[in-house]
């Protein structure tokens, strides 16, 4: 069972890849759509769309009653800290043995705990210590070797509005950046209009690429020179990849991210520091 943040979701996206790959059985993964389009690729089968927080009882009591005949015998949940809906779906689908980490389930829900090392800031390294016990094959994140040739990507919040403040600022970075080298924009959710129109008299120094799921991100992240954004899914997955990423946050936005020196973060949008360090 996944992660509902999908930020968190993506940070253990290459872990489940290669826990689905080591077992002999049949995977499903559980989790909302939000969270699902984040996990890489890994053979496992139709997976089980999940509830998000704003469910109401008698949509929780359907969607019980809709997946009575996808439980299993046993479960594992792959969040440090379940969230309530969390914790009561993930109760309903494990019917047998529920595997989490100690203090992950707080009213209990979990029969079988597995002992890991709560102090580790990397998701990626917590799950995998965590099904060691079960799975002791199970590999470490490999270090990726990574060309500094790609271009530079610029990934745009998700949540940016039409107007004012915030979308005034990303739009004079665009522009500066831009117009010391073509870079490429990398986005999830559609733009706002004044941010098209910006790239529009931009012409040929932006390129643009819409990221829609894990693939297209592991696959982009392989060959970029360096990442700028926000914390998400992508700027996460771009990181596993090895790609050096560039947080534009406070140092929280890094929680859950590998730990390894081609992260770093930045409290503002400092385009210029950026460039030097490509």
């Amino acid at each position: 069972m996944l992660p509902s943040d999908p930020v968190q979701a993506a940070l253990i996206s290459l872990a489940i890849g290669d826990l689905c790959r080591s077992l002999a059985f049949p995977v499903r993964l559980a989790g909302p759509p939000s969270s699902l389009r984040w996990i890489a690729e890994c053979g496992a089968g139709i997976p089980i769309q999940t509830p998000d927080s704003k469910v109401s009882p008698r949509e929780f009591a359907e969607w019980l009653e809709y997946n009575r005949a996808h439980r299993a015998d046993w479960s594992l949940l792959a969040t440090p800290r379940a969230f309530p809906i969390e914790e009561a779906v993930f109760y309903w689908l494990g019917g047998g043995g529920r595997i989490a980490a100690p203090n992950s389930c707080p009213r209990g829900s979990a029969n079988i705990l597995l002992t890991s090392d709560r102090n580790l800031s990397s998701l990626d390294t917590f799950l995998r210590n965590l099904v060691h016990v079960i799975r002791p094959q199970l590999p470490n994140l490999p270090t990726k070797k990574h060309s500094p040739q790609g271009p530079l990507v610029l990934e745009l919040p998700d949540d940016l509005p039409e107007k004012g403040h915030l979308n005034r600022r990303w739009a004079t970075a665009i522009t500066e950046l831009a117009t010391a080298k073509p870079i490429l924009l990398a986005h999830s959710d559609p733009l706002p209009t004044s941010i098209m129109n910006l790239l529009r008299s931009l012409g040929s120094r932006v390129a643009i690429t819409h990221l829609a799921n894990a693939s297209e991100t592991l696959k982009l992240a392989k060959h970029a020179g360096i990442w700028m954004g926000p914390r998400s899914p992508t700027t996460a997955l771009a990181s596993l990849a090895g790609c050096p990423v560039k947080l534009i946050g406070s140092p929280k936005s890094s929680w859950g991210f590998p730990e390894n020196s081609t992260l770093t973060i930045s409290g503002k949008i400092d385009w210029h520091e950026s460039q030097e360090s490509v």
